[in-house]
């Protein structure tokens, strides 16, 4: 119940702290905050997984409404994605895997509408982002275990070359 609680929070937060980061000047002391802030944030709501009533391993549907804002929607830049996708790419494995969740759910989600009029333009987002997370597992930092690096890969492999 706690955890729950924290991981709604943190959903909250994370939507200012994306709000934040969109409107910031590139650099500034509010941009650099912003994406601290954006990594804690996202970093409870993996660790702290609000779960779907019918699965333990599903998001709740209100993370997967606010990611396919985040990723989806004209409201956001390629470089907010990518600072998504980079506070994403350096979470340890068991948040780094809900992560990885709520992607692949996001793009298969979208797999199974294809008849949706945003089907081409969401497909390339979540592509896109897909791409953002693979340059990523080069990173030196990458704090996940090289198990779960090839997990990831393979996953992020699945997305961008899905026709």
């Amino acid at each position: 119940m706690f955890g729950k609680m924290i991981s709604r929070g943190a959903r909250s937060n994370l939507k200012k702290s994306m709000v934040k980061l969109h409107k910031a000047k590139f650099g500034s002391p509010v941009h650099r905050q912003s994406v601290q802030d954006v990594a804690l944030n996202l970093e409870l709501i993996c660790k702290h997984w609000d779960h779907h009533p019918s699965s333990p391993l599903l998001p709740s549907q209100e993370v997967i409404v606010d990611f396919a804002e985040y990723i989806c929607s004209d409201e956001y830049e390629s470089s907010d994605r990518q600072l998504l996708a980079i506070a994403g790419t350096n979470l340890k494995d068991k948040e780094l895997e809900n992560f990885m969740t709520i992607i692949l759910f996001l793009f298969e989600k979208n797999q199974e509408d294809k008849s949706h009029e945003r089907y081409l333009q969401d497909k390339k987002n979540i592509s896109d982002f897909a791409c953002d997370i693979y340059t990523q597992l080069k990173h030196p930092n990458f704090q996940a275990s090289s198990a779960m690096r090839s997990a990831v890969k393979e996953i992020v492999k699945r997305i961008i070359m899905t026709d």
